[in-house]
């Protein structure tokens, strides 16, 4: 008695288990095939060479329509499941329901769509099946077309490959820092950045995708490129003197903290003289209190602070005592203070470096120090006296 088998997904999971099924036991079963690509089973490993140009797509289909009907196939394609009632054992499709005795679900995985900002506009193309590779197909068609690839990857270099050999203008953009590095070192990785580039592709390492911009359709990518930047960091591990001098620094904050509390109250003090004293001069510099730290800030960085020292002059004539005291407490005493500070821990580090290499250097020099002549002495004797009473004890044993 012939079974239904309804199989969904015409992939190349379910077309060799068809295959099988078919030699081993011919006629023993009624199929029907859904597939939502209104087409069935062809070699997906080969949509590459079908973007470049280098195969069609008749030569890489594993089953036409002759192969389906002969072996009594009824195929469904272009008709989604919505649904499996699973205790009535019936597929229900777009078009209506069909009875299965098995059932086979080889739909296989969806493409992974980054979830960027922008991954949903009309033009991102993810690379799955011959739909994909036809949209990817028609950009060469476009006088002047561009096209980004995000991921250097075997899949998205194939990509972009075919895409620049129908003349599109691609750029990879990568986030590692070279191409395909689970399957490549960095100096293979160069040779292949080396061969796409000298098709045309522009090649982007180290370059983290944002979001993809656009209104109506995707129009360009926002990259981010920070990881170089934190490269540089690395020296901070690579050197050790500027390893010492970070850390000497950090140990210095909270010393530093005190300086810098006695300057914002050095600060507070001036605004307040220069807020009183030269408002009527000039409000834009000495308005209020807040105003004023900003213009002594100012003076303290000596931008153009004589063009507002002048002009308080032209009132105050003994002025220029006010400005020459605030720069010798802050521009010159705080800052000595400051560069004292950071001497004094870097010396107390070094303090603790040069006890810890002694340290580390008398140990091992124990470790390493030979034995003198009397210590071999004493060394013999202990081992005399071992033998002398290993003898005795076997004299004793002899007697008895």
């Amino acid at each position: 008695m012939t079974k239904n088998l309804v199989v969904i997904g015409a992939g190349m999971a379910s077309g060799r288990m068809l295959e099988h099924l078919f030699d081993t036991q011919p006629g023993a079963w009624n199929v029907t095939l859904f597939n939502a690509e209104p087409r069935g089973n062809y070699n997906r490993l080969m949509l590459s060479p079908v973007l470049s140009g280098d195969k069609t797509y008749a030569e890489i289909v594993t089953h036409d329509t002759d192969w389906y009907e002969g072996h009594g196939v009824t195929c469904r394609f272009g008709e989604k499941v919505e649904r499996i009632d699973r205790a009535a054992r019936i597929v229900h499709g777009e078009n209506g329901p069909v009875p299965y005795d098995r059932l086979v679900i080889a739909t296989g995985s969806n493409p992974f769509m980054i979830p960027l900002p922008g991954h949903d506009l009309p033009g991102v193309i993810p690379y799955r099946d011959l739909e994909d590779t036809e949209r990817m197909m028609g950009l060469g068609a476009k006088p002047g077309a561009k096209a980004i690839v995000i991921g250097g990857g075997l899949l998205g270099l194939e990509a972009a490959a075919g895409m620049a050999a129908r003349g599109v203008d691609v750029t990879v953009i990568h986030v590692m820092g070279h191409l395909m590095e689970r399957q490549l070192d960095e100096a293979a990785g160069y040779l292949l950045r080396r061969d796409l580039e000298a098709r045309g592709i522009t090649v982007r390492t180290q370059a983290s995708t944002k979001a993809i911009l656009g209104e109506d359709r995707a129009e360009a990518v926002l990259l981010g490129r920070l990881l170089r930047v934190f490269r540089v960091l690395r020296l901070v591990s690579v050197v050790p003197e500027l390893r010492f001098l970070i850390n000497s620094l950090l140990k210095a904050i909270p010393r530093m903290g005190y300086i810098a509390l006695l300057m914002f109250i050095i600060f507070y003090i001036y605004a307040a003289i220069g807020s009183t004293l030269f408002e009527s001069i000039n409000p834009d510099l000495w308005g209020d209190i807040a105003i004023s730290l900003l213009t002594l800030f100012r003076v303290m960085t000596f931008e153009d602070w004589t063009d507002v020292m002048y002009e308080t002059m032209e009132v105050y004539p003994l002025s220029w005592v006010f400005y020459l005291t605030f720069i010798f407490f802050t521009a010159f005493a705080f800052l000595n203070m400051v560069i004292g500070i950071v001497v004094s821990v870097m010396e107390q580090e070094n303090e603790l470096a040069r006890k810890q290499k002694a340290k580390e250097d008398a140990a091992e020099h124990d470790l390493e120090e030979e034995p003198t002549l009397s210590d071999l002495l004493v060394h013999i004797k202990e081992l005399q006296q071992q033998v002398e009473q290993l003898s005795a004890q076997t004299s004793k044993q002899e007697k008895v």
